[in-house]
């Protein structure tokens, strides 16, 4: 059980980087971190669930984010 605490200890330290780390990219592009979830399109959706959700998909389930060339051609289809 303890190995069970320290893993998700070390988890919450891994979302809390993530946060500090988004936090500086949002205030490089205009923004600040508590806009995030709206500026998503998910209000109702809390920061710490923006990041469980990424990790969710990036590592449990090892899906790799789409580069930002690939971002570019989807929005460029709108």
């Amino acid at each position: 059980m303890a190995d069970m605490a320290q893993a998700y200890a070390e988890y919450l330290g891994l979302v809390r980087q993530d946060l500090e780390e988004l936090g500086k990219v949002c205030v490089r592009h205009g923004h600040i971190l508590s806009d995030l979830s709206e500026l998503l399109g998910r209000p109702t959706s809390s920061l710490p669930r923006l990041i469980d959700e990424y990790h969710w998909v990036t590592i449990t389930r090892g899906c790799r984010a789409p580069s930002s060339e690939r971002f570019a051609t989807w929005a460029s289809w709108r």
